[in-house]
């Protein structure tokens, strides 16, 4: 059998720090290239053949030069994000290559690109860009990345009939009637234009998701075909109307915010809708949600809000954020028995026993009249924001936060105290947290407290009265003490344990 020729030349690879790795062999060689780079710190290739390999992976490594790199013409994938490269005219002989990535660069033109006709991935955000003419003929692209760049126009993309994402934001755009025939696009990027009118994407049906925020856009009335879009951010933009989107009966969450809005009639009947933002607006009737039984989370932090709608058929909403508004009455909150996330900070609050047996996780008053919280007792709030200023606490107030420690030992409830600064008095650490710190101490004395409970049946009690007797002794002096309210021999261990990892951690400082 005829022997074949092994291929006798050098590939040498010049590192950082001026090191200089030979590979003698295409073996090697093919072992070098297919593994990823980033490790490597490769400054520069001085000499290579065409490797076995059709990816490369050069991210990170402060590489300047790339002019060797052209006699790789097989290459399929290559990244070199994340370096220092200006001029890539080496990469025009690489007609192979379908996924390219030379984003975070000092890029300023990519004429280089223009023989490249089988691309389909292109990355070449956060560069200096300014013109992309040479894209043109680039017609197999199916994702394009040109973001934080400096272009103006966008005419060359006109032809990219194939595109499905596309992410143009953090340009120079004004105008965008090129995108008007990339019908096959399913998410598009353009915030942080200078655009005003949108009237060209009516005709992106396939759209799913839209990225308007940070514009000058006042009518959306051209969003009323685009009925696939599942996601719309149209935030920092000159709206003060929804008419538009009434139609958009597979939204699923919108972002509004700082605008001029004032109805949310046209939101009434979308029905899937689940993550709603409209903070910074002019809102102050929110009635027409409450046929939206699909929504879970809802912000409308500083609006006009004085009152709430009662919502009778959502049982999911689990997130409200009504901050920086003039509500008074919250029993309509009460209805809602999914809800875990309640900020109203900055209203007109006063009484908040009506969510007094909500299993609240988060609940923030913070800058409203409440008198006093003493007799406000939620059974799983894990943080509790009632005042900044400690001068507003009262001795109610300090008893009521004490009482709140006998909740599960795997939550935490915060109370911030503070004048000036948002620091928090921590009532009780999370256990997860500290767990590994504290177990072996907390088993150690969790037996001691079994070993107690055998000599002193005292100490434990099943009727409804212990819970009274706990509360009036003093936790540092009466450590034997367990949890309250036993209810079978199955579960007393496991109480036990409970209260003495929660003693140990108030004893230790934790």
């Amino acid at each position: 059998m005829k022997k074949s020729k092994v291929d006798q030349s050098t590939y040498a690879f010049k590192l950082k720090q001026n090191i200089q790795i030979e590979l003698k062999t295409p073996q090697q060689l093919k072992a070098f290239m297919s593994e990823n780079l980033t490790q490597k710190q490769i400054k520069d290739l001085v000499k290579i053949k065409t490797p076995a390999s059709r990816k490369m992976h050069l991210s990170q490594e402060g590489i300047i030069l790339i002019d060797v790199l052209g006699q790789l013409k097989t290459l399929s994938e290559l990244e070199l994000n994340n370096n220092q490269i200006k001029d890539i005219s080496a990469i025009q002989n690489m007609t192979k290559m379908k996924r390219l990535d030379i984003s975070s660069n000092q890029i300023s033109e990519v004429s280089a690109l223009k023989p490249l006709t089988i691309l389909e991935f292109l990355n070449a955000c956060k560069n200096k860009l300014s013109t992309i003419d040479a894209l043109f003929e680039l017609n197999k692209m199916k994702e394009l990345d040109l973001s934080e760049n400096l272009i103006e126009n966008i005419d060359s993309l006109a032809n990219m009939v194939a595109l499905q994402v596309l992410k143009l934001n953090k340009n120079q755009l004004q105008e965008i009637s090129s995108l008007r025939g990339l019908t096959n696009i399913t998410e598009l990027y353009l915030q942080s234009n200078k655009i005003i009118s949108i009237d060209d994407l009516k005709h992106l049906k396939a759209l799913q998701k839209l990225n308007l925020s940070n514009n000058s856009i006042s009518d959306l009335s051209p969003l009323q075909s685009l009925n696939q879009l599942f996601e719309l951010k149209i935030s920092n933009n000159q709206i003060n109307s929804l008419r538009g989107i009434e139609r958009l009966e597979n939204l699923n969450k919108l972002e509004a915010n700082h605008n001029k809005l004032i109805s949310l009639k046209p939101l009434k009947n979308l029905y899937l809708l689940e993550y709603l933002e409209l903070d910074y607006n002019l809102i102050f009737d929110i009635s027409p949600l409450i046929l939206l039984v699909s929504l879970c989370d809802v912000s409308l932090q500083c609006n006009k809000i004085t009152s709430l709608p009662i919502f009778p058929q959502n049982e999911i909403l689990y997130g409200i954020n009504l901050a920086g508004n003039d509500v008074c009455d919250v029993n309509p909150l009460s209805e809602l028995s999914n809800l875990s996330n309640v900020n109203l900070q900055q209203n007109q609050v006063i009484d908040i026993s009506p969510l007094e047996y909500m299993e609240l996780y988060n609940f923030n008053i913070i800058g409203n009249k409440v008198k006093s919280a003493s007799k406000f007792n939620p059974s799983g709030c894990m943080k509790f924001y009632l005042y900044q200023d400690q001068q507003k606490q009262t001795k109610a107030d300090v008893k009521f936060y004490q009482r709140l420690k006998a909740i599960s030992s795997s939550q935490t409830v915060l109370f911030k105290y503070t004048q000036n600064q948002r620091r928090f008095y921590e009532i009780q650490q999370q256990v997860e947290q500290k767990h590994n710190k504290i177990k072996s101490v907390c088993q150690f004395q969790a037996k001691q407290l079994l070993k107690i409970s055998n000599d002193d049946r005292s100490c434990y009690t099943d009727d409804s009265n212990c819970s009274q007797q706990i509360d009036n002794v003093d936790l540092k002096e009466k450590f034997q003490l367990v949890k309250a309210h036993i209810i079978n021999k199955q579960t007393i261990q496991i109480q036990k344990l409970q209260y003495a990892v929660e003693l140990m951690m108030q004893v230790i400082g934790i």
